[in-house]
């Protein structure tokens, strides 16, 4: 990446310049410089905002805070840069968030934006997206942007924070610049995996544990394969009774089925007993139900023949209705033909009348019709006579709006005067308003470091709190050194009398005693019943105890020193930030001070804030009521225009039409539209009137005629109904009377209604007799099948002795199979209990192969072996080594074979896994003896740290996927070099550039005398230019 042109408008200092840095591509070593102040850090924090959104140092400066005070508040601010990367130019121009005046004059903020060109085989490609062109230029590059600000950007005071920095602080360094995150996560994991599996396994004994006490009969706390086999065995032994109770089963169940035979031949033989009584009961009931099943078959004969001569007393029946309905049809019909006879002569009458009207109505025809042809005259004449009223009207109505139009237009005017006399200076007041807003931009930089100052507090409570944990850790800790440090002077003493009894149990007479060295042992040391034997083995586990109670106070007391460190500076942490806070608001350093400075402030700029937005709302009121009597007196004017017009139009048209309204007048007389429409009206009505009558009595007479034909054909059709019925009904009579006779001359007329009413009973009855004789053969033959079954049954207990036997072999049956259930569950439980215990350790088993494979992997990445090094600071370690590799091919030729950096492996050992391993030592060559980077002059550590930063740079760029960075920027740094470090700074920068492009930036007078090829930044009035200088080359 080499940087082409960069562009800024209203950023900064700078209103509008473009930075051309191919003025440098034949000279890479240039020099930045200008007064200070004067924005030369600008152009990079331009630089790095173009590319990632962000500034040189973001927290200080951001981008929006940047731009220009003396920007109009009607122009945006922005940057373009321009840069080739792999032989392709792209262009990226990128503007803050920020707030504009738009057209109307009204101020509205505007979101950051962002947009990126480029041209590559012949396609031009445009992304206008933030998101989509912070991941491509991050793509592009292969860095983010602290990786961008650390290997290009060399920002102020950051130049030699890589050398002078802490192993610790490299190591946060580090693993942000090459992202080995990545392997902590990993053996974060790694240990939760080993937490999980050791939670398992405790879980697995626990429940191994559990079945193990659930059976009562063996001994929990036997080891598990003897607990196993003792569970097995009662196993074995509650099978063997289970088969003999099986046996003893088998043999009751044939018991119980032999009383169950006995018990149903018993009953069997009672219920023969009972149904053959009941039977011969049934028969005696169906005996004196006899007659009145006689009486039903002789009702069925009758009814049965009387089917026969049905349909001809139905015709009868019917004959004898038509015959009556005729009969009393007769008169009404003679009336109603009597009725139709006199409406026939009315509507002659009325028609005779009508006639003699005629001549009358054609007269009122021919009127109506000459007073229709001159209906059109008249309207015409009313019609003019109301366009003349009208017009007059309107006439006088015009004339009248512009006299008031006209008097609305000199008060507009001088409202119109009246406003802009009012109206405040807009200069002034955007002035005002851009002075606020950087006073609140300020403010808002405050509170955002009250804010964490107060956060910083808040994390000295809790800094505190862990030291005061800690400190009860150290106590906790020596209490238990304490105690194991008294347990084992208690078992060494105990092991000392064990041993002293045992040796005098050995002790020969006249032997000298191995304590005392007396020859005489009148009492000799013996072992209480009561007292316990301590082994050595007891000793060496109280010593280790002991051993590892004093780790543990030496850790616990680490971590309480550190606890404390970590204490002391986060407060001098916020003591640093409270001072920064203070002297920003010229108060004292105290907390309640600054507090109230910036609530005042916030209060002063919140009245100010109100004022400023009170005097905008009165401009833009006063604006807006300009704008409004502007458009008003427009309107006005128009209006005036076309009212003049309309009034000219208006008068000529009212003459035209009186002299029409005259010539009507003469022809048509003093007769109105209203009243010849009135006697058209009158007329039309006793015409229409006289012809609906005239085609009622027509309709009348036409009726009257079809319904007296009507009348009279249906009067003859009832006369002949009666004859033909009376006919018919005699003859069915006398039929139906000899046929009665012949059948059963006892019978007469009624039987045949009342068999008419029977008939459909005929079906229920047959029924009934038929159920009657099936139920007596039913019962004979029952009878005979009950008495056959009695014969059969020779030999049978009582019910009671049958029912008794039951239930003795049953009871004894239910007690076999209440053992064989309980000896069964017993069994299935403890198979159960084997299979699972069985199954559990078989998985610890394999878990336990697994987690010892898993604890080593943790101790070594977690750095608990013999290196004391974490996989993490190893692969740093290893990152950090080849940047030192790199950065010795400069140092050595920077330093005239001097110096060359190596790393410090004794610095941090003993301390555990605290040592990150990354303390740089240098070897100088002409002493022949390494010593710390920290004890560098000036200029040594200038060309050491530049080699560092170079040799960093290159690492991560291998890193990073090869990309190339062809651009270096150093800010500052060169101030605090006496002249021969500055002269050996100078030759270390002019040793490496090769292709690459540097840039100092800084004011120091001697670089300027130096360096030929200058961008000069000159300010002036708060406003900043470039320049370019050439020659005077070194």
């Amino acid at each position: 990446m080499r940087p082409l042109t960069l562009e800024l408008k209203n950023f900064g200092p700078y209103d509008h310049t473009v930075v051309d840095f191919q003025e440098f591509a034949n000279a890479p070593l240039f020099l930045v410089t200008g007064n200070t102040g004067s924005g030369k850090t600008t152009l990079f924090d331009a630089m790095v905002f173009a590319l990632f959104n962000e500034t040189t140092n973001n927290q200080e400066r951001n981008a929006a805070a940047l731009r220009a005070d003396f920007a109009p508040v009607t122009e945006e601010t922005w940057v373009k840069f321009t840069f080739e990367h792999a032989g392709v130019n792209y262009t990226i121009n990128r503007r803050p968030k920020q707030t504009i005046q738009n057209k109307r004059g009204k101020l509205i903020d505007r979101g950051s934006k962002a947009d990126l060109t480029f041209e590559k085989d012949g396609e031009v490609t445009e992304l206008t997206q933030i998101k989509e062109v912070d991941n491509f230029i991050t793509d592009l590059l292969q860095l983010n942007k602290d990786q961008f600000k650390q290997l290009v950007m060399l920002p102020q005071g950051q130049f030699r924070q890589v050398l002078a920095s802490s192993s610790s602080e490299k190591e946060s360094l580090l693993e942000q610049l090459f992202q080995t995150s990545l392997y902590r996560q990993w053996t974060a994991s790694l240990k939760q995996q080993l937490s999980e599996q050791n939670q398992a396994m405790q879980a697995q004994e626990q429940q191994l544990q559990t079945l193990k006490q659930s059976e009562s009969e063996v001994d929990d706390q036997l080891a598990t394969p003897v607990w196993l086999t003792k569970v097995q065995e009662l196993q074995t032994q509650a099978q063997r009774e289970l088969e003999k109770i099986f046996r003893e089963i088998k043999t009751g169940q044939e018991k119980v089925g032999f009383a169950q035979e006995q018990l149903t031949v018993a009953k069997n033989k009672t219920q023969a007993e009972t149904e053959l009584a009941q039977l011969r009961q049934t028969a005696e009931t169906l005996v004196r139900q006899e007659p009145e099943i006689k009486a039903k078959q002789a009702t069925i004969s009758q009814l049965v023949w009387y089917q026969g001569i049905q349909a001809d007393f139905l015709k009868w029946q019917e004959a004898q209705k038509n015959y009556e309905q005729a009969k009393v049809a007769q008169p009404q019909a003679k009336v109603r033909l009597d009725q139709i006879q006199a409406e026939v002569e009315q509507v002659s009458q009325i028609a005779t009348q009508l006639a003699r009207q005629t001549t009358t109505i054609d007269q009122h025809r021919q009127t109506k019709l000459a007073l229709e042809q001159k209906i059109p005259d008249f309207e015409q004449r009313a019609r003019l006579k109301q366009q003349v009223t009208s017009q007059t009207n309107m006439v006088t109505a015009t004339q009248q709006r512009l006299t008031e139009l006209n008097q609305v237009q000199k008060r507009k005017e001088k409202q119109q005067v009246e406003c802009q006399n009012q109206l405040p200076d807009r200069d002034q007041l955007t002035k005002k308003e851009i002075q606020l807003n950087q006073s609140l931009s300020q403010l808002a930089n405050w509170q955002a470091d009250q804010k964490q100052l107060m956060a910083t507090q808040v994390e000295i409570e809790k800094r505190a709190q862990v030291v005061k944990q800690a400190e009860i850790a150290v106590q906790k800790t020596n209490q238990n050194l304490q105690e194991a440090k008294a347990n084992l002077a208690q078992q060494k003493d105990g092991f000392a009398r064990n041993v002293i009894a045992r040796l005098a149990q050995d002790l020969l007479p006249g032997e000298a005693c191995p304590v005392c060295g007396s020859l005489d042992h009148p009492h000799v040391a013996a072992i209480k019943p009561t007292e316990k034997v301590v082994t050595e083995e007891a000793v060496q586990e109280a010593q280790n105890q002991v051993d590892q109670a004093l780790k543990v106070v030496s850790q616990a007391q680490t971590n309480a020193d550190h606890a404390q460190a970590d204490l002391v500076a986060t407060k001098q942490t916020m003591m640093d930030q409270l001072t920064k806070l203070a002297t920003s608001l010229q108060v004292k350093s105290k907390l309640a001070d600054v507090k109230q400075a910036l609530k005042t402030r916030a209060e002063t700029l919140t009245k100010q804030q109100a004022t400023i937005k009170a005097e905008k709302q009165k401009y833009q009121a006063l604006q807006t009521e300009l704008t409004n009597i502007g458009d008003q007196l427009t309107s006005l004017r128009e209006q005036i225009d076309q009212q003049t017009h309309q009034f000219q139009t208006l008068k000529e048209g009212l003459a035209g039409r009186q002299a029409q309204l005259t010539s009507l007048d003469q022809r048509l007389g003093s007769q109105t539209l209203e009243e010849v429409q009135t006697q058209i009206k009158d007329l039309t009505k006793k015409v229409t009137e006289f012809e609906q009558k005239q085609e009622a009595n027509q309709h009348q007479q036409q009726v009257a005629k079809e319904a007296l034909a009507v009348a009279k054909t249906e009067l003859g059709q009832l006369q002949q109904q009666a004859k033909d019925a009376n006919q018919q009904r005699q003859e069915l009579q006398q039929k139906l009377i000899a046929a009665l006779a012949e059948f059963n001359p006892d019978l007469d007329w009624e039987f045949l209604t009342g068999a008419q009413k029977q008939i459909g009973q005929l079906t229920d009855l047959q029924a009934a007799v038929n159920q009657y004789q099936q139920a007596i053969a039913a019962n004979q033959a029952q009878q005979k099948q009950v008495q056959i079954r009695l014969e059969k049954v020779t030999t049978a207990l009582p019910i009671e002795s049958a029912q008794k036997a039951l239930a003795e072999a049953q009871k004894q049956l239910n007690l076999l199979l209440a053992n064989q259930g309980q000896q069964q569950e017993q069994v299935s439980r403890r198979q159960t209990l084997i299979k699972k215990v069985t199954q559990i350790v078989e998985n610890q088993a394999d878990q336990l192969a697994r987690q010892t494979e898993l604890n080593t992997l943790v101790k070594v990445v977690t750095g608990n072996s013999e290196t004391k090094l974490s996989l993490e600071r190893y692969v740093l370690k290893s990152y950090f080594s080849q940047v030192l590799q790199v950065a010795n091919e400069y140092l050595i030729r920077l330093s005239q074979q001097r110096y060359e950096f190596k790393l410090d492996d004794q610095v941090g050992h003993g301390n555990g896994q605290k040592w990150a391993g990354l303390e740089i030592n240098v070897h100088d060559n002409h002493v022949g003896r390494d010593r710390s980077a920290r004890t560098l002059s000036g200029g040594e550590s200038f060309i050491a740290s530049l080699s560092l930063a170079l040799g960093l740079s290159e690492v991560i760029q291998r890193q990073a996927g090869g990309v190339k960075i062809e651009a270096l920027f150093i800010d500052e740094g060169f101030g605090s070099l006496d002249q021969t470090a500055l002269q050996t700074a100078l030759n270390a920068l002019l040793e490496i550039q090769g292709s690459r492009m540097i840039g100092v930036i800084s004011h120091v007078t001697e670089l300027k005398e130096q360096i030929g090829d200058q961008l000069v930044v000159t300010s002036q009035n708060g406003r900043s230019e470039v320049s370019y200088r050439h020659g005077n080359e070194i």
